[in-house]
């Protein structure tokens, strides 16, 4: 008998190996969400500058949304790319703060966007190609 060495037969294999992947992926995920990295995704007070020709500067407070939230990317040898998932401190609701201003040519309402409500959301698409 003929003691040889043979190849790993990779191929065959490929579905398990993915499989193993996208379970690590996931498990990580859940770790960093369980880690001291929580998400910290809130409403955050800020004030904006309203800024019109003809009319007196005006500062206006509105609310934004700010914080931290998960976003992981784990290379797939498969096919060679990468699995991203991004999530972004969005705004889910919003509401609007009306602010009359006294202009040289007249009274002026100016209707600015204010959250009412943050969450961890997908982010929007990238714009950015592989290269």
């Amino acid at each position: 008998m003929e003691l040889g060495v043979r190849p790993f037969p990779w191929r065959p294999h490929f579905f398990e190996l993915f499989i193993v992947l996208l379970c690590t992926f996931s498990l990580s995920f859940r770790l960093a969400q369980s880690a001291s990295t929580r998400e910290t995704c809130r409403l955050i007070g800020e004030e904006k500058l309203i800024d019109i020709e003809g009319c007196p500067l005006q500062v206006v407070r509105v609310n934004a949304c700010a914080g931290y939230c998960h976003s992981h990317t784990l290379f797939n040898p498969i096919d060679g790319n990468f699995l991203r998932r991004s999530q972004c401190c969005r705004m889910v609701d919003k509401d609007y703060v009306t602010k009359t201003l006294n202009c040289e040519s007249g009274e002026r309402v100016v209707r600015i966007p204010t959250a009412i409500q943050c969450s961890c959301m997908e982010c929007a698409p990238s714009t950015e190609r592989r290269r």
